[in-house]
């Protein structure tokens, strides 16, 4: 690696780094929009000065014909939204401009890790993210509240982050912030969270099994995996609505079969009926404005749609969430763009940095684009001390821009 390639890595590390702080960490969710703003455009600015030096110092820049054509359907499918959707077209060009970013850093490999060197900024973002944790705790203890991160608006999401963190600590073997989650597993509201920390240490367990498996089934791409995802919560959404949850019906956080997932399983049931109904979400999908189209925009709660005698809400699926703001073309071809950035870390060793981030993303939406699926991309990323865990296949020929 040249003087400039090295300059630029070291830059583009300090980049995610510090973007995984502020936006997880520190900054509260009115601010975020902020920083996701600055690291689009600073990304920008890092693939133009990479593409000038790899071209200056006579490297070859090269894309499979596959990757190329995908990236030009995508653009062009993303161009003809723009043309015709009458609905908001925020949502979709965030998660374009995110998706983008990821391929640059991830994909493209232009964020090398070595794993023999601690770096002062990867050091420095670990115990401010430790620092922020132990904060936010004391401040929430003192004031007797629940516990709470001030960087979501959520206690689920509060959890997903908090999972994150531990597996960034897993990942770098770091003792004490490891202790830091059992902290929050004790006092943070979440049964997500829990069972994510529980699922991966069972997926840990069992890990030689399941990659066998996974192989034995043709389980081997993350794509199929996603089409299995669909086809599971669409059975599951309506086995659990129209048979285990009309009787019985318990409490909010009263049991597993409480109005929280009731509520939950008729949103998925909902996506499916409007994917019926409205033809044109092949093309397009309802953006940012799917609360005014679900009648659930209004900040008074008792104002909102009800379905099947519920309150109706937004899906809470991720991959479900994609495809009604973004459309059927758009959302397989971003899916399979994703399914490709993830087959890279597909290997035995992160099986348990896998599976219960994307079990949870079938009941937690936003887990597969912009900011969250980059902290969970760049802990794929982290290469785990003594261990080889990228695939030596075809992505890694094309990694060079």
């Amino acid at each position: 690696m040249n003087q400039c390639i090295k300059r630029i890595n070291n830059f583009n590390i300090f980049n995610i780094y510090i973007y995984i702080l502020l936006v997880f960490f520190v900054l509260p969710v009115e601010q975020q929009k902020i920083a996701d703003i600055i690291l689009v455009i600073i990304s920008m600015i890092s693939v133009i000065l990479t593409w000038y030096c790899k071209e200056r110092h006579g490297y070859k820049i090269k894309f499979s014909f596959l990757d190329f054509a995908i990236f030009i359907f995508l653009a062009l499918v993303y161009i003809m939204i723009l043309l015709i959707s009458q609905y908001s077209k925020m949502y979709i060009t965030q998660n374009l401009a995110f998706l983008m970013v990821i391929i640059y850093y991830f994909y493209r490999d232009n964020l090398k890790l070595d794993e023999s060197k601690k770096t002062i900024i990867s050091d420095s973002v670990y115990w401010g993210m430790c620092l922020s944790l132990l904060f936010q705790f004391y401040i929430c203890i003192r004031n007797g509240e629940d516990l709470h991160l001030i960087t979501t608006w959520d206690d689920n999401y509060s959890g997903i982050i908090i999972f994150l963190f531990f597996l960034f600590n897993y990942k770098n073997n770091k003792k004490f912030g490891k202790l830091i989650t059992i902290l929050y597993i004790v006092y943070l509201k979440s049964r997500g969270f829990v069972l994510m920390i529980v699922l991966f240490y069972i997926i840990k367990i069992f890990k030689s099994f399941i990659d066998k498996a996974k192989n034995m089934f043709f389980l081997n791409k993350i794509f199929k995996i996603f089409i299995i995802m669909i086809v599971f919560i669409y059975f599951f959404s309506i086995l659990w609505v129209y048979n285990i949850s009309t009787s019985n019906l318990k409490p909010y956080k009263q049991g597993i079969n409480d109005t929280s997932n009731r509520i939950r399983f008729l949103a998925n049931v909902r996506v499916f009926d409007l994917i019926k109904e409205n033809k044109s979400l092949i093309m397009y999908g309802y953006d940012n404005d799917l609360k005014k189209v679900l009648g659930i925009n209004s900040e008074d709660t008792a104002e909102h749609q009800h379905f099947n005698d519920m309150r109706l809400v937004q899906t809470h699926n991720t991959i479900l969430s994609i495809i009604i703001k973004t459309g059927i073309l758009f959302s397989v071809l971003y899916l399979l763009i994703v399914s490709k950035i993830i087959d890279k870390y597909y290997v035995k060793e992160n099986i348990e940095y896998i599976f219960p981030y994307l079990i949870n993303s079938m009941y937690m939406h936003s887990l597969l684009n912009t900011s969250f699926l980059v902290f969970w991309v760049l802990i794929l990323h982290i290469p785990q001390k003594g261990v080889k865990q990228q695939k030596s296949n075809s992505v890694d020929r094309f990694c060079n821009l």
